[in-house]
């Protein structure tokens, strides 16, 4: 029964994107760009994505600097 429940969930999370700011954090950005304008439907270099990518790189330089370079 639990094995089941286990694949139902395996099965999906194979093809779920990885988080922007996750991809930011390990130094991806490109695959953070792309990743946040296919979940937002909108074209790489649309305002909304730029500014979205932006906003993540500068709360991740300002944790940096809080938290020191484990965060």
């Amino acid at each position: 029964m639990h094995i089941m429940f286990a694949g139902i969930i395996l099965v999906p999370s194979l093809f779920n994107y990885k988080s922007p700011r996750f991809l930011i954090k390990i130094g991806h950005e490109e695959h953070a760009v792309a990743n946040l304008a296919r979940i937002r439907c909108l074209p790489r270099d649309h305002e909304v994505v730029v500014a979205a990518i932006n906003d993540i790189k500068i709360k991740f330089e300002e944790e940096k600097e809080v938290y020191g370079s484990g965060v």
